[in-house]
């Protein structure tokens, strides 16, 4: 069986890969995680920044959630949800792939507070 044939949505093997090691890393205690997905809704303002996926759920990741709100917030993110979500005029989330994150999570949640939106 290929690897890559039970890969969540929206994610690449190498992303996935990082996403792993990010939530082992969690587990041993580690908050300065960096993210290794960006995804985004192009015709709306919505942007989720992945940091982690469970290692029993492939379809559950963690990281900071930015709805377009103004309340961005760290939370547990349904994969399968955001491939099946479209936004307003029925575009699909994308993968940001010139994404290469240059803050760790902690420091984009502080920098969505200060202005209201995620700036990655």
């Amino acid at each position: 069986m290929n690897a890559t044939s039970h890969l969540p949505p929206l994610i690449t093997a190498a992303q996935y890969l990082e996403l792993i090691a990010n939530s082992i890393a969690a587990l041993k205690g580690d908050k300065n995680l960096t993210p290794a997905v960006k995804l985004y809704t192009p015709d709306d303002c919505r942007t989720w920044l992945l940091t982690q996926i469970s290692l029993d759920d492939a379809n559950a990741a963690y990281g900071l959630i930015d709805l377009g709100d103004g309340s961005p917030t760290l939370d547990r993110i349904d994969l399968a949800e955001l491939t099946a979500f479209r936004g307003p005029k029925g575009s699909p989330v994308t993968q940001d792939t010139h994404f290469c994150a240059t803050q760790t999570i902690v420091e984009y949640l502080a920098e969505a507070f200060e202005f209201g939106t995620v700036m990655a």
